[in-house]
């Protein structure tokens, strides 16, 4: 990095640009307010940095012991500061760049270079009615841990994701559109001839959804929801596999087609379960293969993420903590309220964790237990073991809270015991609901422990 802040952007295709395009990072456009605005940690540090260098002397070199620790520190941060760079809509990824003279370089070329095309994802419509809503999310389990649905590209991770699920699922903004019957296509827009308009969708969430009538049908008979709460309209097609596309189009335009809706010859996509986790073994259950992907973060543990984090993204679905699209918890446990929960049964065959699988907690409430307070009774053997394994764990030592070196020493205490106390309630929770589903005598539970086990102390 050089001691003065490049003033152009060498985009190499990032940010909607074509491979070749330079952004002057004065000029008046969006590309330029926006690569500004996220480049000013970056100009901060490069400022701080010359200073530095000026007070060290002209060539800005000085050995590691001749400064304090404190310079040291202050020095890496800013190293860390300077590592953050925008992040491009179209591809997903950070652009870390290098500065060469006055120009900020990209160390990879984007993979949508020019910026996203328009894109289709197919469903099936076997019924020949497609049933159009606001928003039909909770009706499947759509998986929602891609890029941030704030950019392009994940917006349509989201979309290809829902397609999975059965649910054409398109970002239309806030444009209310109406479905215009032109030819042999449906198209969803604003400003269309109001002639062979077939309905209009109230888009409160900025996408628009849509699925085969009878699986609607099926699927809020399964939740157990009405359908009249959730349907605008339906449109009568020939039977078959349609494309939904995503034309990307602008949804302030005064006329404008957000999406096409067609039937192509091709075979009925399979619908991806969303039920309960059948593995018999850890490595392939879905409690392993989340939390593989977790990494520990500000000296919590994974599990103590997992399990603790107040809005952690995560949602009790058919018996797993999962990271969905539209859903709330499944209903928990109905076995009274946590803290009126004394008596906690305590299991010695519950084997404990590494202490570095517990790490600092998260503050938690009576209100907010965390995840294992308001477990569901249908919990995956899994992540019941896993969840006992860890406040077992967490209870028989004193329990380390997250930002207690802030507090005082009576505030720490007092956190420190409510959290030991909520922990401790709710082991006693998923002891009850082990117990009432019979998992400790059919041996079920034993041979997860030893699964579990063999993996933590493994790790």
């Amino acid at each position: 990095m050089t001691d003065t802040f490049p003033t152009k952007f060498a985009t190499k295709g990032h940010f909607g640009c074509q491979p070749g395009d330079v952004v002057d990072l004065s000029a008046e456009s969006d590309t330029a307010r926006y690569l500004s605005h996220s480049l000013e940690t970056v100009r901060m540090g490069t400022g701080a940095l010359a200073r530095l260098r000026e007070a060290f002397g002209s060539n800005g070199t000085v050995s590691s012991d001749e400064i304090s620790e404190e310079l040291k520190e202050t020095l890496e941060n800013l190293r860390e500061i300077m590592r953050v760079f925008p992040e491009c809509s179209h591809c997903g990824q950070r652009v870390s760049s290098v500065a060469d003279g006055d120009v900020f370089i990209p160390k990879f070329e984007c993979a949508e270079a020019g910026g996203l095309k328009a894109y289709d994802v197919l469903v099936g419509i076997p019924s020949g009615k497609i049933a159009f809503a606001n928003d039909l999310r909770n009706l499947v389990v759509i998986a929602d841990d891609g890029p941030s649905v704030n950019g392009l590209i994940g917006q349509k991770v989201l979309t290809q994701s829902a397609a999975s699920a059965g649910l054409a699922l398109v970002f239309v903004g806030n444009s209310c559109p109406s479905v215009v019957k032109a030819g042999e296509e449906l198209h969803v827009g604003c400003g269309l001839p109001k002639k062979g308009r077939l309905g209009t969708i109230v888009t409160d969430l900025w996408w628009y959804s849509a699925m085969d009538h009878d699986f609607f049908i099926e699927r809020c008979a399964a939740e157990g929801l009405d359908p009249e709460d959730f349907l605008d309209f339906v449109v009568h097609v020939e039977p078959g596999v349609y494309a939904f596309s995503d034309e990307l189009a602008d949804p302030h335009e005064d006329a404008v087609v957000l999406s096409k809706i067609r039937k192509v010859d091709a075979a009925a996509p399979a619908i991806s379960a969303s039920g309960v986790d059948t593995a018999t073994r850890l490595e392939d259950s879905q409690f392993w293969k989340y939390l593989s992907r977790r990494r520990e973060r500000g000296g919590m543990s994974r599990l103590g993420d997992v399990f603790c984090t107040l809005g952690g993204g995560l949602y009790w679905i058919d018996g797993g903590l999962r990271s969905v699209s539209g859903r709330e918890d499944d209903m928990a446990y109905a076995g009274g309220k946590l803290e009126d929960r004394k008596v906690v049964r305590l299991h010695k065959r519950i084997p404990l964790l590494p202490e570095k699988e517990v790490g600092i907690i998260y503050p938690l409430g009576w209100d907010y237990p965390g995840k294992l307070g308001i477990a569901p009774e249908n919990i995956d053997p899994y992540w019941l073991a896993a969840g006992m394994m860890f406040l077992a764990t967490a209870t028989s030592q004193p329990v380390k809270v997250l930002g207690g070196d802030r507090l005082t020493e009576e505030k720490r205490l007092e956190q420190s015991e409510e959290n030991r106390a909520i922990l401790a309630a709710s082991f006693d929770l998923l002891c009850e609901i082990a117990e009432l589903r019979g998992l400790w005598e059919s041996g079920r539970l034993e041979a997860v422990f030893t699964e579990l086990v063999a993996a933590f102390w493994k790790d």
